[in-house]
């Protein structure tokens, strides 16, 4: 997700944004937008999208505070993702909307079906160590600061559940949201900072979980 300033309401935005996307994303949607008055009157809603457009793959959604995109079912792997996000925005960046960006945001999320015991997924689990007393962690939050400007916050949550292919899936859910905040132009060096969000990503994930755990994903990068 990308966080920023335009003198262009998302009206204005739309159709500059829209024909240079929709061979790549052909399918639009905006049904659910929320009135302009709703927005400006809630902070918490101030970044919610007004338009999404999406392929089979992936997903772009965006108003005239943010933008974002999402892969859809099935992970494609960092590589062809982050290709199919360069892409985009390239062109996105030409079209000259966006003045300035506040928070570029990256998010990771994974739920492992079918397993709830924290104690057998991850390396260090939280505990008070009660005597004489059981304990499973079904909720953890911890925010991390890597420096001044990058954050990484991280929830592990269990039991969740989700939907997958149409069907009903439960387990540990770990999630992690790593933000780079800071006044960033809109050039070429976002694509250095995602690079590096998801580099610390990877990296957070991978030292949160017990070898012998690792061993059972069979991981791909």
């Amino acid at each position: 997700e990308l966080r920023f300033n335009s003198n262009l309401e998302s009206q204005e935005i739309f159709p500059l944004v829209y024909p240079k996307v929709m061979n790549d994303l052909p399918v639009l949607n905006n049904e659910n937008r929320i009135p302009k008055e709703i927005k400006d009157s809630d902070p918490i809603l101030a970044f919610t999208p007004d338009y999404t457009l999406k392929n089979e793959e992936y997903l772009l959604s965006f108003g005239s505070k943010s933008l974002s995109f999402e892969n859809i079912g099935e992970y494609k792997l960092w590589e062809n993702y982050f290709s199919f996000i360069k892409k985009q925005l390239y062109v996105l960046l030409e079209l000259n909307f966006i003045q300035n960006i506040d928070r570029i945001g990256l998010r990771y999320g994974s739920l492992f079906d079918g397993e709830f015991n924290t104690n057998n997924v991850l390396l260090n689990v939280p505990s008070f160590n009660i005597e004489g007393m059981t304990e499973n962690v079904e909720s953890y939050r911890s925010v991390i600061k890597v420096d001044s400007e990058t954050t990484l916050l991280l929830q592990v949550v269990s039991p969740a559940l989700a939907k997958k292919n149409g069907n009903s899936i439960s387990g540990i859910y770990i999630d992690i949201d790593a933000s780079y905040t800071s006044d960033i132009k809109p050039n070429s060096e976002i694509f250095e900072i995602i690079e590096r969000l998801h580099s610390l990503e990877k990296t957070l994930f991978f030292h949160l979980l017990k070898p012998s755990f690792i061993e059972t994903l069979n991981p791909e990068y």
